[in-house]
């Protein structure tokens, strides 16, 4: 279990497909905040050209488009799907890893893993606290969320 950060490329090609919804609408905000700033330099021009009527609804576009973004923005950052995609990312992790092991024991061990900061291993965690490690303590793990 312990082996399982070492695999960069496995973790990672992992954590993209558990969160490809948010990065899509990240490259969809990029993309709209592009298109705001473009909407706004034609609204510009607009002005300068005495088209007051289409510059003035180029920059009400141009706004809605940046309350269109903040809201993309809102969806991103929210607590609640970040949860639902760990979950997902421990899900493919745990059927990547199923062998003939006890699940309870596997899946335990992976949300201790995924909470526990990168320079601590498993083994240390062990050593530390073993009551943490118990069959009991797992199964309460995995209710918890």
């Amino acid at each position: 279990m312990d082996a399982l950060p070492s695999r960069k490329w496995f973790i990672l090609y992992h954590r993209i497909l558990a969160r490809i919804s948010r990065i899509v609408l990240l490259f969809l905000g990029i993309g709209l905040i592009g298109y705001g700033y473009y909407v706004s330099r034609i609204a510009e021009a607009a002005a300068v050209a005495n088209f007051l009527d289409l510059s003035v609804a180029l920059q009400s576009l141009s706004v809605s488009t940046l309350a269109l973004v903040l809201a993309i923005l809102a969806l991103i950052s929210n607590e609640e799907w970040k949860r639902a995609d760990d979950l997902k990312f421990e899900e493919r992790i745990f059927n990547s890893m199923k062998a003939n092991t006890n699940p309870i024991l596997l899946r335990g061990l992976l949300r201790i893993k995924m909470r526990l900061p990168r320079a601590i291993s498993l083994q240390l965690a062990h050593k530390e606290n073993p009551e943490l490690f118990t069959e009991k303590e797992l199964v309460r793990r995995l209710l918890e969320s």
